[in-house]
């Protein structure tokens, strides 16, 4: 999701926490959406100083005041496997790959 970052737009993981700071984002600077970080106010320091704190509760362990940025692929994560899983599927891919090689490189 995207909402106000120290700098500009930033995406964060969606959490109640983020999910807050897009609402406030909207209400006290919405020109971000419109690729300005807009004016520094009354409102856009309280953003700043919000998102210090969750930033911070990131580092301190504390879930519930935690915000995490989330790069452009985060969208994309459907699932977290265990790792086990994870590499198990990936060795029983690259052995499909493997044993279907003499058939691609005819």
């Amino acid at each position: 999701m995207v909402a106000r970052g120290f700098v500009g737009p930033a995406r964060w993981i969606k959490t109640e926490t983020s999910k807050e700071h897009q609402k406030n984002t909207l209400e006290y600077t919405p020109e971000l959406y419109l690729d300005s970080p807009g004016p520094v106010t009354e409102g856009a320091m309280k953003l700043m100083e919000n998102e210090r704190i969750a930033i911070n509760a990131v580092y301190d362990g504390d879930r519930s005041k935690a915000m995490m940025a989330g790069g452009e692929c985060a969208q994309r994560i459907e699932d977290l496997p265990l790792v086990a899983d994870m590499v198990q599927e990936i060795v029983t891919d690259a052995e499909a790959i493997i044993k279907n090689m003499p058939s691609v490189l005819k």
